[in-house]
């Protein structure tokens, strides 16, 4: 049992007791006058069981030692227990009450003491087995000469409350999660400003976070030429409680440029418990398509502001680096961003990484920010550093991706007894009041229906003449009268023009308990409205309080004769009553709202949300998954999702509901499963999964998120096919290269055969830029490419190894002189001259070549020797094929790396 924050002096003597009935003590009578009061003491009994026994909420009565000396009906349901079955026996043996007897002791010592016993709640296990939650109050019996003789408790089933209120919290948090991770910008914003907006919509407004532009006026971002078309809008919202279709407009970003968009707006939309408007905004072009796939440096400029910090550069989907700063040109060791444009981001990592770049960008994708990767990155001249990475998913305006932004920097740099008949009939009125009261709080979801019966239960015990129920507004300025009694009662003129009424109510807003004033409330100015005669005599406030906060009061004037502590103390009860419904239907209302509210991001968003129930059929299917499926809602409701997953999905699911059952309610997937999806035309997909889940006593529900990712895996293998090929020329980079050659390698071991490595260096290549700019020596390299490929045989391989150098791998040669017969081919077509940006460009090239196992049988002292043959070739006038001579080249082979070391400089 927890205790739930002293509720003051609410309920202490009349909280559905059977009102100060006086218990005597058998011990100080004679056995004649217990006779001769016996008649009378029945009767009361029985009238009481039978006014008890019609309520809905537990009663039951114990002595000063927590023995059960009575209780009603509803207990004997919930427990299963007689009357019989229970009579003096401690209420913790025989409830099932499972956190023990400490807080009912504690509550029993606090009534003997003349204390307040304070509300709590405990979880009872009902005789079916089901655990209900109740909400306790006590208070004390007192006996002919006013002593504590007995203790009533009351119990209120508060389950549906409870559950309400986990539901909320569920639902809170589905919709935070959509919200977040919609591609569409979504805002919210409340009498004209932004209260919220999600990630997506701060970048369609030219911020790097929506701290940026929350607290802003919406209009703000409104073109001038189109605020008299919004302003007519809003109003047509508040006056109709409707949501709009979509209409263009356009806005304004932070940096003053000009973007069209398609908005959606939906009102009445709850954000923290304020009517708002939810605004769902898509970006599109001028003639209203959708941005085409060319998107504008500006944009790309605003994606990479989300980075803040290193050396900045932006690529596109496959790696290719489209912008360059300053200051990545510097980590990098480039004078010009021409040299890095173009270029693969992979040859920035060394290629132990690629794989971890790989996996980043792959995990950018699913999370459009990744930081602190750390790779070993290489600068322009070969060196190597270890470098820290953040990247970032940049995306279009229909939320499509496009590319990758990334900042970079060098690690290096930082390191029920009864007196007689008369007297228990007063008694008996303030108990049926209270449990009429009661009820009213357990029968109506409805505030005001609830606080009508309450208000006139309490209105007419105590004998009042009028009075109100009002909440408090949103400044605690005055109350907003929910309803009055007599209903052309002007409270609210009398509230502003009497000073002691004012100051009556303020003080019981600030105490928490209730007060009253029996001189002229209305100071003198008894008018209380314009047309009427209505005057206050007198007048007394209880708190309508809410975790230990008054949010309301119920307000009661002129009774004959004056309020008394009496009424000031049973109108607290009333109050504590009021308190509990009202709380009861604030979380009904969330809960619908934050349903209507999930709804509405479900409608809109391009994912499909499905919820399926504890046996895995679907209950709602929204518009994106009849989008990405093809199935239309009618046609998947009551169906199982491996309908259209039939993969590895019954494995996930298991998983999500364990999670919940696990997890005490509710539970959200931390990382999506990937699987393959199948739409009604039987074509199939790669799909991301998640799920929420949470408990209901009808079994586990679970809601799950799909995202069709086609375009994340297609982007996915050009990535790979990019980190092992070269960006230019699309041949195998050296890295793949020496894989191959491993490979092969391997396969000789096995079945004995012969290989070649051939080095190619084009001679003079740097005149050919110098002279024709360097667009035409890519076009050059691109068709010495394409004609080397022509050349060799498809078992063969040929890879670019460096700026102007080719590598061959030959295998299953029969003798080493094809080899040569390979070389001489390749000189005689690379002197045929090449098409180049319009005019014909000749080139010649040196060959070099070692052979397996002849001069070597490890990848690198082939390779090696290859180069040293080639290098022969260029030093003896080029334009020639050399293969690797034990006798000539060994001994020479430092000396002719040396010697043309300056000749082997990317300026040769």
């Amino acid at each position: 049992m927890g205790v739930k924050g002293q509720p003051g002096r609410q309920l202490r003597d009349e909280m559905l007791s059977v009102g100060e009935v006086a218990a005597e003590s058998d011990a100080s009578r004679t056995e004649p006058e217990r006779a001769a009061d016996a008649p009378g003491k029945e009767r009361a009994t029985m009238s009481r069981s039978a006014l008890f026994d019609r309520v809905g909420a537990l009663v039951m009565i114990l002595d000063l030692e927590g023995r059960i000396y009575w209780f009603n009906r509803v207990c004997e349901d919930a427990t299963g227990l007689s009357f019989l079955d229970v009579w003096g026996k401690h209420v913790w043996d025989v409830l099932p009450i499972s956190e023990g007897a400490d807080i009912v002791k504690d509550a029993l010592e606090s009534v003997q003491r003349g204390g307040v016993a304070p509300a709590y709640e405990s979880r009872l296990e009902t005789r079916e087995g089901s655990p209900k939650i109740i909400y306790w109050s006590t208070a004390p019996l007192l006996d002919g000469e006013g002593a504590v003789g007995h203790v009533v408790g009351v119990g209120i089933d508060i389950t549906e409350r409870q559950l309400a209120e986990e539901a909320l919290r569920t639902s809170e948090e589905q919709y935070r999660r959509l919200v977040e991770s919609s591609p569409d910008a979504i805002l919210v914003h409340h009498h004209g400003t932004i209260v919220f907006a999600n990630r997506a919509g701060a970048m369609l407004l030219g911020a790097s976070d929506p701290g940026e532009i929350i607290g802003k006026p919406v209009l703000d971002f409104v073109h001038p030429d189109h605020r008299e078309i919004v302003e007519t809008r809003l109003e047509k919202i508040f006056q109709h409680d409707t949501e709009l279709a979509l209409i263009e407009d356009k806005l304004v970003r932070l940096d003053g440029s000009v973007v069209s968009v398609d908005a959606h707006s939906i009102f009445p939309f709850m954000y923290q418990e304020r009517p708002a408007i939810q605004v769902v905004v898509r970006e599109i072009t001028e003639t209203g398509q959708a941005q085409p796939e060319a998107w504008a440096p500006r944009r790309m400029f605003e994606t990479l502001l989300r980075i803040t910090s290193g050396a900045v550069m932006a690529t596109d989907l496959r790696g290719r680096i489209t912008h360059v700063s300053q200051g990545a040109l510097e980590l990098y060791g480039f004078e010009d961003a021409d040299e890095l444009v173009g270029g693969s981001t992979f040859e920035l990592v060394v290629a132990e990484d690629h794989e971890e770049l790989i996996k980043n960008l792959q995990k950018t994708f699913r999370e459009e920010v990744v930081r602190n990767i750390e790779l070993a990155l290489l600068r322009r001249d070969g060196s190597r550093f270890s470098g820290a990475v953040d990247m970032a998913l940049i995306r279009d305006g229909q939320g499509k991706p496009k590319g990758f932004v990334a900042t970079a920097k060098d690690l290096t740099q930082y390191e029920t007894p009864v007196s007689s008949v008369s007297e228990s009939r007063r008694e008996g009125e303030e108990a049926s009041a209270l449990l009429e009261a009661s009820r009213a709080v357990l029968g109506y979801r409805d505030f005001e229906r609830a606080a009508r019966a309450i208000f006139g239960a309490c209105k007419n015990l105590i004998g009042a003449g009028a009075g109100y129920v009002g909440l408090i507004n949103e400044d605690a300025s005055r109350d907003n009268i929910l309803f009055s009694d007599p209903p052309d009662f002007s409270w609210t003129t009398g509230l502003a023009e009497s000073r002691p009424m004012r100051e009556l109510r303020a003080e019981v807003y600030l105490a928490g308990r209730a007060m009253y004033l029996n001189e002229s409330a209305a100071g003198g100015r008894g008018q209380l409205s314009p047309g009427g005669q209505s005057t206050v005599d007198n007048i007394l406030f209880a708190p309508l309080a809410i975790d230990q906060n008054t949010v309301g009061v119920l307000g009661f004037a002129n009774k004959p004769g004056g309020f008394s502590e009496e009424d000031a103390r049973m109108a607290s009860a009333f109050g504590e009553l009021a308190a509990v419904s009202l709380e009861s239907t604030r979380a009904w209302e969330a809960l619908e709202v934050s349903e209507e509210r999930f709804r509405s991001v479900a409608e809109t968003t391009g994912d499909a949300i499905v919820t399926f129930d504890s046996d895995e059929h679907i209950v709602s299917w929204n518009p994106g998954a009849e989008a990405i499926f093809g199935y239309a809602a009618d046609e998947m409701i009551g169906k199982r999702l491996t309908l259209v997953a039939p993969g590895d999905l019954r494995e996930a699911y298991k998983n999500a509901v364990n999670e919940v059952e696990s997890g005490g309610g509710s539970s959200t997937l931390v990382e999506p499963v990937e699987m393959i999806g199948r739409r009604k035309d039987r074509s199939t997909f790669p799909l991301e999964l998640s799920f929420a889940g949470w408990k209901t006593r009808k079994g586990v529900f679970l809601t799950s998120i799909i995202r069709d990712i086609t375009e994340r895996k297609l982007a996915e293998h050009d990535l790979r096919l990019l980190a092992d090929h070269d960006h230019l020329t699309g041949l195998p980079n050296r890295a793949l290269f020496r894989d191959r050659l491993t490979q092969a390698l391997a396969g000789a071991n096995r079945n004995p055969q012969r290989l070649a490595v051939m080095m190619i260096d084009l001679d003079r290549f740097r005149a050919i830029n110098h002279t024709l700019g360097l667009q035409a020596g890519d076009q050059l390299l691109q068709a010495v490419g394409d004609r080397l490929t022509e050349l060799i045989r498809s078992e063969d391989s040929v890879a670019r190894s460096g700026d102007d150098e080719f590598i061959l791998l030959l295998v299953g040669m029969e003798a080493p002189g094809h080899a040569d017969t390979v070389g001489q081919r390749i000189l005689d077509a690379l002197r045929e001259p090449f098409a180049v940006d319009g005019r014909e460009v000749r080139v010649t090239a040196s060959i070099g070549a070692a052979l397996y196992p002849d001069h070597g049988e490890d990848i690198d002292t082939l390779m090696k020797r290859a180069d040293v043959a080639m290098c022969r070739a260029k030093a003896e006038g080029r334009d020639s094929y050399e293969r690797f001579s034990s006798t000539a080249d060994r001994e020479s082979e430092e000396e002719l790396r040396t010697a043309l070391a300056p000749s082997r400089d990317p300026a040769k």
